[in-house]
């Protein structure tokens, strides 16, 4: 073995991961008393809170995706956790918006309601702490991630010492495009696997959380809905979280963990989306 170079033996990789493993909280806490259920699908769920089901929250070094239909509230789940972060763990987020989703009045307007006492914002003006990028096409999101990077790794910018999150919202706006047609679709493909690993590389090299958001598309094989960009896609993220909406009346939402390395397979929350982001 003395001519493999860099080996590290795996007591010493628990430790390094334990020094530096950070769990980011979503805030995400579901309020019984504001959900229509009665007493028996109540006690179907044993969490009341997303960071329950994933094991007590973000973890840094990993990728995280939200994915669901269109209008079911993916970007605002992603403004939700991003305003936790800065209103309420007071630290920063990066935030990489391809869809044109961001919103700085919906961010004011959240963390108005998280943040009513002034002494909570920790003597700096919690949208300070979120930072947004806007990117249309690959690649120039590839090159955006890059930046990040050299911006992650610096010590000129003392705004990226605080950065704990990176939320990219969201990836099938950018790679759907260009996997359409058989003339682009082994170029897209490589393209859709360049993305993926450089968010992974983001998390891993850096020691902050992703979290990102995909669509959803028919299943041939059955009546159900499954992420959007296919098998390749399916490795990129540590933690899958749907996000859908039941047919009940009035309709309930529902975050269901349907991939983890670390947590029970399909453990549900219900959630609302009011004024003060997701609960």
């Amino acid at each position: 073995m003395e001519f493999l170079a860099n080996v590290v033996t795996a007591d010493v990789l628990y430790e390094k991961l334990l020094s530096s493993l950070k769990v980011i909280t979503t805030g995400i806490l579901t309020n019984l008393e504001s959900l229509l259920f009665d007493i028996n699908v109540l006690n179907h769920f044993f969490s009341i809170s997303l960071d329950d089901i994933l094991g007590g929250g973000l973890y840094s070094g990993e990728v995280n995706e939200i994915f669901g239909s269109p209008g079911v509230g993916k970007t605002q789940s992603c403004l939700s956790v991003a305003c936790h972060v800065a209103g309420t763990l007071f630290k920063n987020v990066v935030y990489i918006d391809t869809g044109a989703g961001f919103s700085s009045k919906r961010i004011h307007e959240v963390l108005t309601e998280k943040c009513v006492d002034n002494s909570t914002m920790n003597y700096v003006n919690p949208m300070t702490r979120i930072q947004c990028v806007k990117t249309f096409e690959i690649f120039h999101a590839l090159f955006v991630l890059e930046e990040l990077k050299k911006c992650l790794s610096s010590e000129e910018d003392a705004f990226y010492e605080d950065v704990v999150l990176v939320v990219f919202d969201s990836v099938a706006s950018i790679v759907s495009p260009i996997l359409g047609g058989p003339k682009s679709q082994g170029h897209g493909h490589g393209m859709m696997v360049r993305l993926g690993r450089a968010l992974k590389s983001l998390a891993y090299d850096y020691n902050v959380a992703v979290l990102f958001t995909n669509n959803v598309v028919s299943d041939s094989n059955s009546s159900y809905t499954k992420p959007a960009l296919g098998i390749s896609w399916s490795h990129m993220p540590n933690t899958r979280i749907f996000l859908h909406q039941s047919e009940q009346n009035p309709p309930q939402k529902f975050m269901k963990i349907t991939k983890s390395v670390r947590m029970p397979l399909q453990d549900s929350v219900p959630i609302s989306i009011n004024e003060s982001g997701l609960h």
